[in-house]
């Protein structure tokens, strides 16, 4: 019996070759970072095989998968701040707001809502 009956010779003769490239180790990590749901390192690592083999369709595909799981990311948890903030609940929506940032970065908005809680915080503390 075969170990890897059902996967084609053509498919694990790829797969070889591609983690033997320099830019198929960058595949294998960016698949590894995918799985843990780190989208920005995953980003990272299809970029770098992109720049290494500049007509490898898979980066290209999965770099516009995973912009796109960090915007849906992104925007989660900017709302998940918003819904804490309306709530009351500063420390959380400061920790929503800042994971928002840590996937985008150049989100004014949560950056600005940020600042909000971190001032109405010290405003409430200096009161007691």
């Amino acid at each position: 019996m075969r170990v890897f009956a059902g996967l084609s010779a053509a498919f694990l003769a790829a797969a070889a070759l591609s983690c033997a490239s320099p830019a198929g180790r960058h595949v294998k990590t960016a698949h590894t970072y995918e799985q843990m749901d780190n989208f920005p390192g995953a980003v990272a690592e299809w970029r770098e095989a992109q720049r290494l083999d500049p007509e490898n369709a898979e980066a290209a595909k999965a770099l516009q998968t995973n912009a796109e799981r960090i915007r849906t990311a992104s925007d989660a948890c900017y709302l998940k701040g918003i819904e804490h903030y309306t709530n009351g609940k500063l420390d959380e929506a400061m920790d929503a707001w800042l994971d928002c940032l840590r996937l985008t970065p150049d989100n004014a908005k949560a950056g600005e809502y940020l600042k909000k809680a971190r001032d109405k915080k010290k405003s409430i503390e200096s009161y007691k």
